[in-house]
């Protein structure tokens, strides 16, 4: 996780990972706030679609579609 100033962003590299990825997103902020980051602070995640054979991509496609931003 890199800190920049008031912000966050947290980059991660997604291959073949359906099965976890909409979990390990929903869990993200609770993951910030333990790690003493609260609601007030600006935080990205941002995730590469790694050549994934499965329905990875359409999962984070979904997911960035309702994103809050």
């Amino acid at each position: 996780m890199a800190l920049r100033g008031n912000g966050t962003s947290d980059n991660h590299a997604a291959r073949n990972e359906e099965g976890c990825i909409g979990q390990t997103l929903d869990e993200w902020p609770q993951v910030l706030n333990g790690v003493g980051l609260t609601s007030e602070t600006s935080a990205k995640a941002i995730v590469i679609g790694d050549g994934s054979t499965d329905q990875t991509t359409a999962i984070l496609q979904e997911l960035a579609a309702s994103a809050i931003r």
